[in-house]
């Protein structure tokens, strides 16, 4: 057998090197340029040196794969969230109303409706998610609106600033005086990637609010919106 390279004779005794590139030669290690300083470096070579850039080929194809398909799991998940977010669009969430044992939540939310004049007659059902142990704060009070209640949902958003100088006290009757929010019913995921917005932007975004389930950001007044619908777009804002 002789070497690829020199084409002079393999010895049977000696170390030789097997390239698994395509040719699939067999050679001299001194015949392959850079070998004996990958092997003091500890390095494991596979390819010759005429393989090398078949080698280089490959991988890049590999990482261009590899870029793809978080391309694609990227994409599947921003639809998968934005189908979740769609799901709550008849939905708000009212945050810092103190819990009262035996309390009406109907006529609580009744009373915000009234207190910022908006009409409840669309509301369909109403409910308080479940005490976190993690938190002192009370639970949010969920409110769902009718299918046909979409435009009544947005009068009472569009009211909500109305409730800057009221506190849960004026429709509890309770003790807490905590502030109270009306805010848009958020999927975990885009609670989650909003507080990551807010938080990696800052400095960077000027205004950052969420409308219709979706996360934008502006960075000064008169500039173009921008919709962050992952972590992958969150993170090449924040560059």
């Amino acid at each position: 057998m002789e070497c690829q390279k020199c084409k002079k004779v393999l010895s049977k005794k000696g170390a030789h090197f097997m390239c698994q590139g395509s040719c699939q030669g067999t050679f001299h290690r001194s015949c392959v340029k850079g070998l004996a300083a990958d092997m003091k470096a500890g390095k494991n070579r596979i390819y010759c040196n005429n393989c090398e850039d078949e080698g280089s080929d490959e991988e890049e194809v590999e990482e261009e794969v590899q870029d793809l398909e978080k391309i694609l799991k990227d994409i599947q998940k921003k639809k998968l969230h934005e189908a979740e977010q769609q799901s709550l669009k008849q939905n708000l969430e009212i945050v810092g109303v103190e819990y009262i044992p035996g309390e009406n939540l109907r006529e609580i939310v009744t009373k915000i409706g009234d207190e910022i004049g908006v009409k409840s007659n669309d509301i369909e059902w109403v409910k308080r998610n479940k005490q976190s142990k993690k938190e002192n704060k009370p639970s949010p009070i969920m409110v769902g609106f009718k299918p046909s209640g979409i435009e009544s949902r947005e009068e009472w958003l569009v009211n909500r600033r109305k409730l800057i100088e009221l506190n849960s006290s004026v429709f509890t009757g309770g003790s807490a005086t905590n502030k109270v929010y009306i805010n848009e019913d958020l999927t975990k995921a885009t609670k989650t990637l909003l507080w990551n917005a807010k938080r990696q932007l800052k400095g960077i975004y000027k205004y950052i609010w969420v409308t219709n389930g979706k996360i934008l950001a502006k960075k000064k007044d008169g500039d173009n919106t921008t919709w962050i619908r992952s972590e992958i777009e969150l993170g090449q804002l924040s560059k």
